[in-house]
C-alpha cells in the first residue's frame, strides 16, 4: 500500500545516452517550486566512453543541488530492486515518437513495484488512459514541464489512493497469470 512519506523521492532510471536531453529534465527540475520536500535520483548507466564522459559532467554541474542524487553505475539484480523500492515515483521523460506503441519495460517495472509514474505521453498511451497510475509530461517546454512536476508533487499524497488502486488492478490484469 502506497503511503505519504516525506521526501517524496522521484527515479530516473536507465541507459544514459547524451541525446536523451536530461539537463533539459534537470533545469526543470530545479526551477520548480515545490510546496513539498521532493528529491531526485537519477540513475545512469552508460555504454559509451562519450556518454560516461557527458554523464560526470552533468553530475558535476549539478552537483551544489542537495535534492538531486546521481548515481552512475549499472544497476543489477538485489541492487537493482532496492533502487527501486527507494523510490515513490518513476519518471520515464522519453519523448520520441519512435516509443509510442513500443512497449516500455521501464512502465511496466514500475507498475510491477507499484510506483507511480510520471511519463510521457508517447509511451504506451493506452495504459495510462486505462489506468490512473500517474501523469503524462510533456518535455519540449522547460516552464511547462516545471509546473507539471509541482503539480503532480503537490497532489501526491491526494491521489496515492487512487494510484494504490490503479496500481493493483493494472498489476491483475497485466500478470503472468492474465498474460498466459
Amino acid at each position: 500500500k502506497l503511503k505519504a512519506e516525506y521526501p517524496i523521492k522521484i527515479g530516473f532510471f536507465g541507459q544514459f545516452r547524451k541525446e536523451k536531453n536530461l539537463a533539459f529534465f534537470l533545469d526543470a527540475f530545479m526551477k520548480a517550486n515545490f510546496t513539498k520536500p521532493v528529491e531526485l535520483i537519477v540513475q545512469g548507466a552508460t555504454a559509451k566512453p562519450e556518454d560516461g564522459k557527458a554523464f560526470e559532467q552533468l553530475k558535476d554541474a549539478y552537483n551544489g543541488c542537495k535534492n538531486i542524487t546521481f548515481w552512475h553505475k549499472n544497476l543489477l539484480g538485489v541492487e537493482w530492486e532496492k533502487a527501486l523500492l527507494g523510490v515513490d515515483v518513476i519518471i520515464l521523460p522519453y519523448a520520441a515518437e519512435r516509443y509510442r506503441y513500443h512497449w516500455s519495460a521501464m512502465l511496466f517495472t514500475a507498475i510491477g513495484f507499484y510506483k507511480p509514474v510520471l511519463i510521457s505521453p508517447e509511451i504506451n498511451p493506452e495504459v495510462l488512459a486505462e489506468y490512473k497510475i500517474g501523469a503524462t509530461i510533456q518535455v519540449q517546454i522547460e516552464e511547462d514541464f516545471s509546473k507539471q512536476l509541482e503539480e503532480f508533487a503537490d497532489n501526491y499524497e491526494k491521489k496515492l489512493e487512487v494510484y494504490n488502486e490503479e496500481l493493483i488492478r493494472a498489476n491483475k490484469d497485466y500478470s503472468h497469470e492474465a498474460l498466459v
